[in-house]
């Protein structure tokens, strides 16, 4: 009998302990993650909802799982986001009280300061909606999902309302201060929500692009393999890219693809703080913009009525902002290859039959910085180069620009060197003005090389004239490469070189200092 209870008593017991641990590590924790949702959902902004079908959370692994989650806003007609399923890595339980107390006192805080979402936010099979677009995206990660509610809570701040009704006004704002208040709410969230590391693959969509000017309304429609991206530290972001981008323009582009998109460092916290409080858009709004580099590879299009055109790279690098005024920048379009085919020029179609070519690859330089306080620009890297023919690079100083609209009649040259670097387009030159003249090559050559020796020594007394014309006749001997130097004593005054077209040559060469080298 005694054996009996004991036995009765102890099956009790691991039940009430069952129970407990049950309620204590399943039923507790899973309401109070469905507390957690409640007084987030409380601080969503006004005229928006977000729903979901059920809310699992489990203690063991420390991870929340939504299923059939939408959100809606009032505010954006037709806008809508959806996704199979939300799966929160050790979310934070706190977020809505954390909330709720920076709300209450949003003086006190702080720019830094952070209230964290979770470790980790994973969504499946996510589709957004509005009037003009559709978008899919197969899955999505964000690491490390933070608010800054200092930015987001900022005094001046329009609600999500006020910002959407701005880009949905009518007629449409023509000034950029029409549009602030909506470039503020997008400089809030940029700097309110940061996050260390995000991704999202397979990403299709289709969007309604209304008519405009000599355009007829279309459906463009644009799919991505992969987008990922480092960090947002509150607008300063990490590396970030994209690959296999197809994008259907319809006509006359046709589809546009793109092997890989990518961005570094880029910085756009100060211009993006000070957009905040701004009350008007200025020049100097944008100081402290930075963008490191900004690539758009592999790209090509193929329209049915044209052959496909390889497009090559394009690379934007090395931008700052300073006073208001761009003060360096690098630009290189690589690899543009054109065919005869393909350009519809007759006069260019000339040119590639008198070059003997069917085909030319392009490319295109351009690099500088401008030192403002010492009112010097260097232009480094101006280059311009067919593959198949040659290239021609130009870098050179100016002292005395200063900014403002009479920057370059101020200026002054300092230095400069234009270097050309032959690869066939001399000799294919020589050959079709011969053709033209229906004269032999080398002869025709041996006459250019007369004329400038016979034009050099009409300026015998000029040393520089002299140097220059020996190292072009070295140069059209053999055709490598040829530099023209210009180290005036004293800088030029850019006006100055305008009106030189009277100036005796050999007064010429020395108030710019020439020197010429071929082959070096």
């Amino acid at each position: 009998m005694g054996k009996k209870w004991f036995l009765i008593g102890g099956a009790v017991i691991i039940v009430v302990v069952a129970v407990a641990l049950y309620a204590g590590l399943v039923m507790y924790p899973e309401a109070e993650f469905e507390t957690a949702l409640h007084e987030a959902q409380q601080f969503l902004p006004a005229g928006t909802s977000l729903d979901y079908k059920s809310a699992d959370y489990s203690i063991f692994s420390d991870r929340g799982t939504l299923t059939a989650v939408t959100f809606r806003s009032k505010s954006a007609p037709g806008l809508e986001m959806t996704s199979d399923t939300v799966v929160l890595d050790r979310p934070s339980l706190t977020l809505g009280s954390d909330w709720q107390r920076a709300e209450a006192n949003p003086t006190a805080l702080k720019p830094d300061t952070a209230i964290p979402v979770s470790a980790a936010v994973q969504f499946t099979n996510v589709t957004i909606r509005t009037r003009q677009l559709s978008e899919k995206i197969a899955s999505a990660r964000i690491d490390g999902p933070r608010l800054y509610p200092w930015a987001l809570l900022h005094p001046g701040v329009p609600t999500w309302t006020e910002a959407l009704a701005t880009l949905t006004a009518e007629p449409r704002p023509k000034s950029l201060t029409a549009i602030l208040p909506l470039l503020r709410f997008e400089s809030a969230i940029v700097l309110g929500v940061g996050y260390r590391s995000a991704d999202a693959n397979d990403i299709t969509a289709t969007a309604q692009v209304p008519p405009t000017k000599g355009m007829p309304a279309r459906t463009v429609t644009y799919s991505v393999a992969r987008s990922t991206g480092e960090s947002n530290e509150r607008g300063i972001f990490g590396a970030g890219s994209a690959g296999h981008i197809v994008l259907e323009l319809g006509p006359p582009v046709g589809t546009l693809t793109i092997d890989r998109v990518a961005v570094s460092g880029v910085n756009v916290r100060q211009p993006l703080t000070r957009l905040l409080t701004a009350t008007a858009l200025t020049p100097a709004s944008l100081n402290g913009l930075a963008i490191g580099r900004f690539e758009l590879a592999g790209m090509a299009t193929k329209s049915p009525s044209r052959p496909p055109v390889t497009l090559g790279t394009f690379t934007l690098s090395r931008i700052a902002v300073s006073g208001g005024l761009p003060v360096s920048a690098a630009l290189a379009w690589d690899g543009l290859r054109l065919t005869r085919a393909e350009v519809p020029n007759q006069r260019a179609h000339l040119a590639f039959d008198q070059l003997g070519l069917d085909a030319m690859t392009v490319s295109f330089d351009l690099a500088y910085d401008w030192e403002l306080q010492a009112d010097r620009l260097s232009l480094q890297d101006l280059r311009l180069k067919i593959a198949e023919l040659g290239s021609l690079d130009l870098s050179a100083s100016l002292v005395g620009v200063a900014p403002g609209p009479a920057a370059l009649d101020q200026a002054r040259l300092a230095h400069a060197v234009l270097r050309y670097q032959d690869a066939s387009l001399v000799e294919r030159a020589f050959k079709a003005a011969a053709e033209t003249m229906h004269a032999d090559p080398h002869a025709f050559r041996q006459q250019m090389i007369t004329m400038v020796q016979n034009r050099a020594e009409e300026f015998a007394d000029s040393p520089a004239i002299t140097q220059a014309a020996k190292q072009l006749v070295a140069f059209l001997e053999a055709p490598h490469s040829l530099t023209i130097a210009l180290s005036p004593r004293s800088p030029v005054a850019l006006a100055t070189l305008r009106n030189t077209t009277a100036m005796p040559p050999p007064d010429l060469a020395s108030l710019l200092g020439l020197h010429v080298t071929a082959n070096q």
